[in-house]
């Protein structure tokens, strides 16, 4: 005896279209068949894919998912990226007092895709300008080396450049940047 199972077929050996056949193999362990192309596996894709909208992208919850469950992983989801921005953004992290960066990037990136750290930061310092000045003064050494438009990603500038902020002089020039203060 094979062990061949058939499910619901008329003729033996013939499985209807899109089920899987399952039988045992030797040894007792289960043996299970593929089913035609797409008849499975896209339903899966299509649902991981709802889930990690949900999780990141601000997207509905997908049927079938436990709504604390989901909003636990969105949290902590929400909570790393903001250890990742301040890692990248120190001083904008520190703006926000103490304790507070994780509640207060959470507020604002919940909903928003995640675009790597260096474009998070900026994108929240030019939602929300910074009002401390290490703060800003990062913000502008940043657009001082790199080009970012807000719709691409970053990319550092070529050649040299120079911006007045706050009555500093920072002057970039051959990839380092100097500042000048008035005396």
């Amino acid at each position: 005896m094979t062990g061949d199972t058939d499910l619901g077929s008329a003729d033996a050996g013939t499985a209807p279209h899109g089920a899987v056949e399952v039988g045992t193999a030797p040894h007792g362990a289960v043996e299970v068949g593929t089913a035609p192309r797409g008849a499975v596996g896209g339903g899966l894709a299509r649902r991981q894919e709802e889930l990690v909208r949900a999780l990141v992208a601000g997207a509905g919850l997908p049927a079938g998912f436990d709504a604390a469950a989901v909003a636990a992983t969105q949290a902590a989801l929400l909570r790393k990226r903001a250890e990742d921005v301040a890692r990248t953004w120190p001083r904008l992290a520190a703006s926000a007092g103490p304790g507070q960066w994780a509640r207060t990037f959470s507020a604002w990136a919940a909903g928003r895709p995640p675009q790597g750290s260096l474009r998070d930061g900026w994108d929240y310092a030019r939602a929300r300008p910074p009002r401390d000045a290490a703060a800003a003064r990062e913000l502008a050494l940043r657009e001082l080396l790199w080009a970012y438009d807000g719709e691409t990603a970053p990319r550092p500038r070529r050649g040299p450049a120079a911006r007045l902020h706050n009555g500093e002089l920072h002057l970039r020039w051959r990839g380092r940047t100097r500042t000048y203060r008035p005396r």
